[in-house]
């Protein structure tokens, strides 16, 4: 039976793309009888849940991040390590770029894992983490904390065995800053919830605001400047 197993720190319970993405992932694997599932979530406890015939939730206890924030990074390689060598994966995903692919890396080959590792580019994280965050920075500290992240990533992804990109803009990217083994996979959509029949009408009407051409966005995001918001209502007005 195929093995896959997801890890990733930027998985938080009350969090929103990511954790979408995992939420719909264990839904859709919890039904399937070829194929063993693993979600390592970061917790309060360990433990391990099942949620399928052949899917599991392995909880690991990891403490949470300073802040008011519900993520819990992982930070040593001790923890998890038990866990891989416990399901012994055909396919390890890696979701998120800080601290843990390195371990991902060094656990196959400690232990002579045969599994094969693939890196999930959730975050554009040199730009949108990186870069914008130091924008306001002097001495060109934005473009040379840039150049520092593309440099650690193309370090890590670039030893797996794949990088999948939802994204083919960002994939292009990657690519021009020495990205290999690039996988474009688009996300999908929910057709059962997104569908024609659960249009709600009166909403439509009440937004529109007697306005029967009125236009109405859907910004389903956070409210933080990485999303682009400020852009949006721009363009909004010139609409």
């Amino acid at each position: 039976m195929f093995k896959l197993l997801d890890c990733n720190n930027f998985w938080s319970p009350s969090g929103g793309g990511v954790r979408r993405y995992h939420l719909e992932k264990m839904d859709y694997f919890k039904s399937r009888t070829d194929v063993e599932y693993v979600f390592i979530m970061h917790d309060k406890e360990t433990f391990t849940e099942q949620i399928g015939e052949h899917a599991f939730i392995e909880h690991l206890k990891v403490p949470k991040v300073m802040g008011n924030w519900e993520y819990r990074y992982l930070l040593k390689k001790g923890p998890i390590e038990p866990i891989i060598l416990k399901h012994q994966p055909d396919v390890i995903e890696v979701g998120s770029p800080y601290f843990i692919q390195k371990m991902i890396n060094k656990i196959k080959r400690r232990n002579g894992l045969k599994s094969k590792v693939f890196g999930f580019w959730h975050a554009d994280f040199p730009v949108t983490y990186v870069k914008r965050f130091l924008e306001n920075a002097p001495l060109g500290f934005a473009e040379r904390g840039e150049l520092y992240a593309w440099k650690f990533a193309r370090k890590h992804y670039n030893q797996m065995d794949g990088v999948v990109v939802a994204s083919e803009v960002i994939m292009e990217r990657m690519r021009a800053n020495g990205l290999n083994n690039l996988l474009f996979a688009p996300l999908g959509v929910n057709k059962d919830l997104f569908h024609p029949e659960r249009k709600n009408e009166s909403l439509a009407s009440e937004l529109k605001a007697g306005d029967p051409n009125r236009l109405i966005l859907f910004f389903p995001h956070r409210f933080s400047k990485e999303k682009g918001l400020h852009i949006l209502l721009k363009a909004y007005e010139l609409l």
